[in-house]
């Protein structure tokens, strides 16, 4: 174990404590609101532009399209949180609290292994990777691995579930793969 274990351990166990704080109706909403507010603030942006260029002449498009994209998506996020709070109170109401909170402990250290698995690919994917590598000892490292193949373990585990194009996971494995095919092992099937 070195220190890039370490900050790992201490980065998800941050996740995890908030996690426990908030509980997985909460964690559930973020998640879903900023996924939501995305989506919807690029589908209706250009509606927003037309509205407020209405009220505001004036005001240039790209102005109006940066002011209508944030205006949706801090609407979207206040309206679901909104509801996630009722949600809360409902589940502390009916004695749901307990399951809530260790359900948001468990989602929240998924949720930080994803983001550091992701981080770690895209690291992985620039030219200087390997000096990258080199400096933060990831040989020496015990969770590097791991972490970063939790990610393609759970994309490969959607797209056996979901109906869909497959090339775009074969040229993601293909891909990681070529740069590190004996880390991979684990993730074939026996």
């Amino acid at each position: 174990m070195n220190a890039l274990d370490a900050v790992l351990i201490i980065i998800i166990a941050l996740f995890t404590i908030r996690g426990i704080f908030r509980g997985l109706i909460t964690e559930l909403i973020v998640l879903i609101s900023l996924i939501a507010g995305f989506v919807l603030a690029f589908q209706f942006a250009d509606s927003g532009i037309h509205i407020l260029q209405k009220y505001f002449p004036l005001l240039p498009q790209q102005a109006a399209r940066v002011i209508s994209f944030i205006v949706i998506f801090v609407a979207v996020n206040v309206v679901l949180r909104l509801l996630g709070r009722l949600l809360n109170k409902f589940a502390s109401f009916v004695y749901l609290q307990s399951l809530n909170r260790i359900a948001g402990g468990v989602f929240a250290l998924l949720k930080s292994v994803l983001i550091i698995s992701i981080v770690f690919i895209i690291l992985e994917s620039i030219p200087f990777s390997a000096a990258i590598q080199k400096m933060i000892q990831v040989d020496k490292s015990v969770l590097y691995y791991p972490v970063r193949d939790f990610g393609l373990w759970l994309y490969q585990a959607i797209m056996a579930v979901l109906p869909g194009d497959l090339s775009v996971t074969d040229k993601i494995l293909n891909m990681m793969k070529q740069a590190d095919a004996d880390k991979l092992k684990f993730l074939q099937p026996h």
